[in-house]
């Protein structure tokens, strides 16, 4: 009898859901790390799914209390809420990181008029696709890349409703003519659609990303990226009908069950932090389950909180309370304060830099939610801003403090409109990189007399510089893997060397010279660092041949490999510098060592960015020796390290006037691999 009359009582939404303030702060806490140390936490981008099934849950169990208590759900009122709870914020984050943007001035600047209009549109996460931003690209990072995140929300504030009466009224319709009154009822259809919606998009992410050489379409995407939501939505559903709350008051008075859902909700508290630990943004992974487990893992959590309503308390207290009140103000202000500091004081060191954007996040999110957030969600926009007018004017009863504090916000707001005017006035339309990278480009393509640029990929450009030098190729020598202007060189079959020297010049002949370490003879296969450098390898390789994209990764080499070779333009050294983009796995590197096969010299370059996936990206290349016979290693991480004055304000790329270091050291892994792989004894 106690627990019939518990079930009929219990509604987890009647109040406020204890302990979803301490998963809130789980979130930012995990982004903000993400961001400000990404190699100590590479997946802390998973915390934005959190923060989704969070979201998920509370506004689909909100719309279903008012579905059950008035028979009916007011959008209008609903929309309105989110609009208070929303917008206060994020206007006043877009007109200050504006206003700070045209303090700085210059590459900040780029684009900045369509992200204020993605910002203030909730579409952020579809003009990012739409420009072709990438996610993962921080050369010169954006200052609302953030907001993708906070557009899927708001797309999904505004369509979910509609969804949540459609499928209510029609499943009440069903019930009442006496259709699936066992199987389905109102509440469990909504929530078959929502795990329904969840799988597709699931789905679709998993076979977007795997499509695509940058995931960014699938991480961005509304339609792949409400996973998360709709878990939260599907719980919410669950525990609003009559078998959820009866199993919820079972648990509540059944100590072994509380202490199962305990442990459960431990072991999903570590699978979130294993896969904040271990995934990358880049990896396959990521996109094929390890984002729908980390949701999953955050539902099972939500469970626990409402199974265990007395431990639950214990986390509406002290810092996590007080975090996860301010979570949305953390998570608005915390990703401009890196921009910014990026770009106006790049000579920071990295803690400095993190120590003061976590000092100024915090202070930002507590004036926010004090003066901006809270007077207009408690009072509405109408309320708040007649009673701003009011206390700005010298009427009695109004403080001086008050008025002092309006006066003072009504000021800040009208500078940074004018600030944020002037930035997207004068904003120029690409930065020092894009410059610099669109020169090596050109000079790639001013060079291109033999028709190599075709369709290697999407976007690549191939240079022939022996081309311009009027040093034009023999196609069919080079189609059997020779060089043609390399005395030592044979045709793929093993016939005789064109040029005095008649001996076989492969790994395992028996002669003791190969080809010459010369741009005649060398391939290179790289990424926006090796356009960044053309001019460098040029001039110290003449006659090269360079296939480069702006970012390419590993993924795509054995295909491109593939190409270059069918149009004969694979030479005796083909060089790979494709570290910086992605992850790179032993079973990657054999498919790009198969592919320029064994009478060729491989010659990988490692990377040197501060991204997450340098670290074992540079340790399988380090291994690449010991496993093939014709690899060579080109150091550039090393040489970086000890020369980080070379780089620009993104730390990867380095500058017009000190491209020769890059140049440098692809040029002495090439005589390197004259020597170690191609010279044997007689």
């Amino acid at each position: 009898m106690g627990t019939t009359t518990d079930v009929s009582r219990l509604d987890v939404f009647a109040g406020r859901v204890y302990g979803l303030d301490a998963l809130r702060a789980l979130a930012v806490v995990l982004v903000i790390t993400y961001h400000l140390f990404p190699l100590a936490l590479p997946g802390g981008f998973i915390g934005v799914d959190v923060f989704f099934v969070v979201s998920g849950f509370l506004i689909t169990g909100l719309l279903l209390r008012q579905w059950r208590t008035t028979g009916s759900i007011d959008l209008l009122h609903f929309w309105q809420r989110r609009a208070r709870r929303l917008i206060p914020a994020l206007v006043a984050v877009v007109l200050l990181t504006g206003a700070a943007a045209a303090l700085v001035g210059g590459d900040i600047l780029v684009g900045i008029g369509r992200q204020i209009v993605g910002a203030l549109t909730f579409t952020s996460n579809w003009i990012f696709i739409a420009s072709g931003s990438s996610y993962g690209s921080d050369f010169y990072p954006e200052p609302f890349t953030h907001l993708w995140s906070l557009a899927v929300e708001e797309q999904f504030y505004l369509m979910w409703p509609l969804v949540v009466v459609l499928v209510l009224a029609w499943g009440g319709r069903r019930q009442e003519r006496g259709q699936g009154r066992r199987r389905l009822t109102p509440l469990r259809l909504l929530g078959t659609v929502a795990l329904g919606v969840g799988a597709v998009s699931a789905v679709m992410m998993a076979l977007i990303a795997a499509s695509a050489a940058d995931p960014s379409r699938a991480y961005y995407g509304t339609d792949t990226h409400v996973i998360g939501l709709m878990l939260g939505a599907a719980l919410a559903a669950a525990v609003s009908g009559y078998r959820g709350r009866r199993l919820l008051a079972r648990i509540r008075h059944d100590r072994r069950a509380k202490w199962a859902v305990a442990m459960v909700a431990v072991a999903a508290l570590a699978v979130i932090g294993a896969i904040a630990a271990m995934s990358t943004w880049s990896q396959q992974w990521t996109y094929r389950g390890g984002i729908t487990v980390a949701s999953l893992a955050t539902m099972f959590v939500i469970f626990a909180l409402l199974c265990l309503p007395e431990r639950s308390r214990c986390g509406e207290r002290g810092a996590l309370a007080w975090v996860g009140e301010r979570s949305y103000g953390l998570y608005l202000y915390h990703w401009p304060l890196v921009v910014v500091m990026f770009y106006a004081f790049e000579k920071v060191p990295q803690w400095l830099s993190g120590l003061i954007v976590l000092c100024g996040t915090l202070m930002l999110a507590a004036l926010s939610y004090r003066y901006v957030e809270q007077p207009i969600r408690r009072l509405g926009f109408r309320v708040t801003f007649r009673g701003a007018i009011r206390a700005m004017q010298p009427i009695p009863g109004v403080a001086m403090r008050t008025r002092r504090t309006v006066s003072a916000l009504g000021l800040a707001a009208a500078v940074t409109v004018a600030g944020t005017v002037y930035g997207v006035a004068v904003a120029p339309s690409s930065t020092q990189l894009d410059q610099q990278l669109a020169a090596g480009s050109a000079l790639l393509n001013s060079t291109d007399e033999l028709g190599l640029i075709e369709d290697l990929d999407e976007t690549d450009d191939v240079l022939d510089i022996g081309a311009e030098l009027g040093e034009s190729a023999d196609d069919s020598a080079n189609a059997a893997g020779t060089s043609p202007d390399s005395s030592n060189d044979v045709s793929a079959a093993g016939g005789a060397a064109t040029g005095s020297d008649s001996s076989d010049s492969r790994p395992g002949a028996t002669a003791n010279l190969g080809p010459k370490a010369s741009g005649k003879n060398t391939t290179i296969i790289g990424d926006s660092v090796t356009i960044a450098a053309a001019e460098s390898l040029q001039e110290q390789l003449p006659g090269v041949v360079i296939s480069a994209a702006v970012g390419r990764n590993m993924i795509q080499a054995p295909d491109i490999v593939k190409k270059i070779n069918k149009r004969g333009k694979l030479r005796d050294y083909v060089v790979i510098a494709l570290a910086t983009n992605s992850t790179l796995t032993e079973d990657q590197l054999r498919k790009v060592v198969r592919a320029v096969g064994k009478d060729r010299a491989v010659i990988l370059v490692n990377g040197y960015a501060d991204r997450s996936w340098i670290k074992s990206t540079n340790k399988t290349i380090a291994q690449a020796p010991k496993l093939f016979g014709n690899v060579v290693v080109a150091d550039w991480a090393a040489v970086a390290k000890k020369n980080p004055k070379i780089f620009g304000a993104d730390g990867v790329h380095p500058k017009p006037d000190r491209t020769g270091a890059y140049a440098d050291v692809i040029v002495a892994a090439i005589e390197e691999a004259q020597q170690s792989v191609f010279e044997t004894t007689e």
